[in-house]
């Protein structure tokens, strides 16, 4: 990531592009015990937490359209006039995701007549050549917004996720001109060249991509593009002298302003008070329990500095559990009939070194737990009886996997999600409830179970949200079989034949990574450019 630790980050966010991709990102079944849907909300709040553990800034603010027109409407009726209206259930999460704005003290600045790209170029100014500009500080603008890259310059930067919130790539100059093929400041006249349907800016008819790309390239700007018309070869030269005026009315409605009257000082930016009960309050009211262990990023841990909360999670005391090496754990497992393993990955455990959970079962009943970071446990559970839970990420730690020397494996979550596939940070304790009430024959008493889950979960939910129990493990395999068996008999064969499989290919090809024939892939994109020009 572009950085300077000599100087202050001021993280800028663009709230309306963000909650917007996370609205189509995250199902809409995420909803509160009452109801109320909450997928925008809680994808923007995982951005921004990712966002703050990145960029570590001093200065926060976020940026807002208000539902009037803005300025550009008043110069074109037809902006943005084919978009769908906005979803309902879209619009109601934004006055939600300003609670959780104003629960980590981050301003929120809207003006109506303006966009939020135009306080974002505002602020832009500020820090470049304004108010602000003697001050010691770099910004960094996140949105999922393209449009945004014309402000980048020496103290400006522009983030973008890279297909989810928590891949954020930063773009500078150089990264833009790789990435796309023009560079910041030809931003504008690139939509004034081929448009923006998204906003219904039209360009010039018949300018595609590639041509426009080419003419920047070779002239640098729209004005000498203009100076040089005779020498511009083909279509393209009859194209643009007949387009002068939509290319000029494109490229005004394409350029954000940076003149926006906004009343904000540097001070009421910096990123302070934060209050982790007011934040934990917000997380439960929404029902991100999954998102309070990521406090510890901002906070640091409470109490706990190492893996004690997992550990009790045995229903024994710390000090009880071993901590095995590799010549000890060989021995516990050739000795065991049946295994149940937990994986741990860093981002659930307290010292953020992923581990094992193990409990070993003997023909005659006997526990043993023990934890271990040794991952290259295959070698040593063949022809066992293996139950994991996460087993695809565990794969992607281990080199040794002969899985077809296993005797019985099987992946709690793998299956859930193929009954699921729209859920997400799904718990343990969630499915032993579900399936165990949907299977006729269960014998196990709900009230026993609930009593033994609701201690665990009340105690430690801060520091484990995937894997709420081991010896549920167990339970709760054989509660989804029975109702697999009973409702959805396709579904066992499938994961049993396909799933579990092909589950150990994609962890192999995503800890190896694919070949791809790079020179075939350029030639494609050129033949679709072409295709695409020829449509325009």
């Amino acid at each position: 990531m572009i950085k300077n630790p000599q100087r202050e980050t001021f993280l800028a966010i663009d709230a309306n592009a963000i909650v917007h991709r996370a609205f189509h990102a995250y199902p809409s079944t995420l909803q509160t015990p009452q109801g109320v849907q909450v997928n925008a909300v809680y994808g923007f709040t995982v951005m921004l937490l990712e966002a703050l553990k990145i960029f570590g800034p001093k200065y926060v603010l976020c940026a807002m359209d208000t539902h009037a027109p803005t300025f550009r409407h008043e110069i074109y009726t037809e902006y943005k006039a084919t978009r769908k209206p906005t979803d309902l259930s879209l619009i109601d999460q934004f006055p939600l995701v300003e609670e959780v704005l104003k629960a980590f003290n981050i301003p929120v600045i809207k003006r109506e007549g303006f966009e939020a790209d135009d306080i974002l170029g505002t602020v832009s100014k500020f820090v470049s050549e304004g108010v602000w500009s003697k001050e010691n500080i770099d910004l960094y603008i996140v949105s999922g917004d393209r449009d945004l890259l014309q402000l980048i310059n020496e103290k400006t930067y522009v983030c973008l996720p890279n297909g989810n919130f928590k891949n954020i790539v930063v773009y500078d100059s150089e990264k833009t001109f790789e990435k796309y093929g023009y560079y910041p400041h030809q931003v504008v006249d690139y939509k004034a060249l081929v448009g923006d349907p998204s906003d219904n800016i039209p360009g010039i008819k018949g300018v595609g991509n590639k041509t426009a790309i080419q003419l920047l390239k070779e002239y640098g700007s729209m004005d000498e593009i203009y100076r040089n018309i005779n020498k511009v070869e083909g279509r393209a030269k009859v194209l643009i002298a007949e387009g002068v005026e939509q290319a000029e009315f494109s490229r005004k409605l394409a350029q954000i302003e940076q003149n926006v009257g906004i009343d904000v000082h540097l001070t009421d930016c910096i990123l302070k008070d934060l209050d982790r009960k007011t934040l934990e309050l917000t997380f439960k009211k929404y029902s991100f329990k999954s998102l309070l262990g990521r406090l510890d990023e901002i906070f640091g841990k409470e109490i706990l500095t190492s893996n004690t909360s997992q550990l009790d999670m045995f229903g024994k005391k710390a000090e009880e559990i071993d901590w095995l090496g590799t010549e000890e754990l060989e021995k516990l497992i050739k000795e065991r009939e049946k295994l149940i393993v937990g994986y741990i990955n860093e981002g659930e455990s307290a010292d953020k070194e992923p581990f094992l959970m193990i409990r070993a079962i003997s023909r005659e009943g006997k526990i043993t737990d023990a934890l271990s970071k040794i991952f290259d446990i295959f070698e040593y559970i063949k022809r066992r009886k293996v139950i994991f839970y996460n087993f695809e990420e565990l794969v992607t730690y281990s080199e040794k996997l002969p899985i077809s020397e296993l005797s019985t494996y099987y992946d709690v979550l793998l299956t859930e999600h193929l009954l699921h596939s729209e859920r997400r940070n799904v718990k343990l304790k969630d499915l032993a409830f579900e399936y165990s009430t949907k299977v006729l024959d269960e014998k196990i008493s709900p009230s026993d179970i609930s009593t033994c889950l609701d201690s665990i979960y009340d105690a430690y939910s801060k520091q484990i949200e995937d894997i709420d129990n081991l010896q549920l493990y167990e339970y709760t395999k054989t509660s989804i079989e029975k109702f697999l068996k009973t409702k959805e008999k396709h579904l066992l064969t499938s994961l049993l034949e396909i799933e579990l499989p092909v589950s150990v290919i994609l962890s192999k090809m995503e800890k190896r990574g694919l070949s791809i024939h790079w020179e075939k892939l350029t030639t494609l994109k050129e033949d679709l450019e072409e295709e695409i020009d020829k449509v325009q």
